[in-house]
């Protein structure tokens, strides 16, 4: 009669076999249950075994709650992407990157398959109730728009997923515009001023740097735009493409 069972049901086992049964109905999510099974002579209408002793389960939690999905280019980077997330609990974390009008994954299984994905990852969360960020290095291009999607999965239970996030959408940077000619020459009627041209394919910021001759060379951008140790520095907004930019430098020099 099972009375009082969360769950219960009859089986019919072959000789000398042994019987799996799932059990769907009745139980709920992360709950310890104590099981009993016992036998019955097949057409006895009562002839039972003894009760077996108990079996002890608990079912697997449901997955982590997850929130305040986003997704942006990152700093610094024209084909890199910052994914932020929040978890009410730790777990396994799935995310999908997709062409921007690609279809909606359907299920947290597709998200963790990931198939045709543009950059895929999982990882374990373990800092819960707090926004969290990792970076994708990996399959993306510079200027492309891409949507992005996050699941949730319980650790352990292969396959109990939460439901796939809202699209995260994300553009990334475009690659900084190409410098072509570039020429200084001082500038007429004064001894500590001179010009500089440059061409810049498409617009951007053109950050520049005056340094003493025989100065070492800056390592890179950054370092160009911070110009530590620099005569002169300064930042000009390129507003067209192709245009030849000329910039007159007037602070910082020195006659000779």
């Amino acid at each position: 009669a099972a009375a009082g069972a969360k769950a219960k049901g009859t089986v019919t086992v072959a000789d000398d076999k042994s019987a799996t049964e799932d059990i769907a109905k009745g139980l709920a999510a992360g709950t310890t249950y104590d099981v009993y099974v016992v036998t019955e002579t097949k057409g006895s209408k009562g002839v039972y075994s003894a009760v077996h002793p108990k079996v002890t389960v608990t079912t697997h939690k449901s997955a982590p709650k997850l929130s305040g999905t986003s997704a942006k280019a990152a700093d610094g980077s024209s084909t890199a992407m910052a994914l932020s997330y929040q978890v009410a609990e730790a777990g396994e974390v799935h995310y999908v990157v997709l062409g921007a009008d690609d279809a909606v994954p359907e299920d947290g299984a597709a998200v963790k398959t990931a198939t045709g994905a543009k950059a895929k990852g999982s990882f374990t969360a373990k800092n819960v109730a707090k926004l969290e960020t990792v970076e994708i290095k990996e399959g993306l291009a510079a200027g492309s728009a891409y949507a992005v999607y996050v699941v949730t999965e319980t650790t352990g239970s292969k396959g109990v997923f939460g439901p796939v996030s809202p699209k995260a959408a994300a553009n990334m940077h475009a690659e900084a515009p190409k410098i072509g000619a570039s020429t200084a020459s001082p500038t007429d009627g004064t001894a500590t001023a001179f010009a500089l041209t440059c061409q810049v394919e498409s617009t951007g910021q053109l950050h520049y740097a005056v340094f003493l001759a025989g100065s070492p060379a800056p390592k890179d951008g950054a370092a160009v735009k911070a110009a530590a140790g620099a005569k002169a520095k300064g930042t000009v907004e390129v507003k067209e493409a192709n245009k030849a930019e000329t910039v007159d430098i007037k602070s910082g020099l020195e006659t000779g």
